[in-house]
């Protein structure tokens, strides 16, 4: 269930990333105007897309506190 969750999202932020006015740069780099080379076939919208998802993950109280 979670991982058909995070695929959506994933999917969802793509679609978002990859519209003519996103800037997808803006989330997936710290320098925008020096955007760091991805690897081949990773497009900048499946990057900010992926930055979405492991920011999600990073924020899941899992992650943050061991109990």
């Amino acid at each position: 269930r979670e991982q058909e969750l995070l695929l959506r999202l994933l999917d969802k932020e793509t679609a978002h990333f990859s519209a003519a006015e996103a800037t997808p740069w803006n989330l997936a780099a710290n320098d925008t105007a020096n955007p760091p080379t991805l690897p081949a076939g990773v497009t900048p919208a499946q990057a900010a897309a992926w930055t979405v998802v492991s920011r999600v993950l990073l924020n899941l109280d899992e992650t943050i506190s061991k109990e």
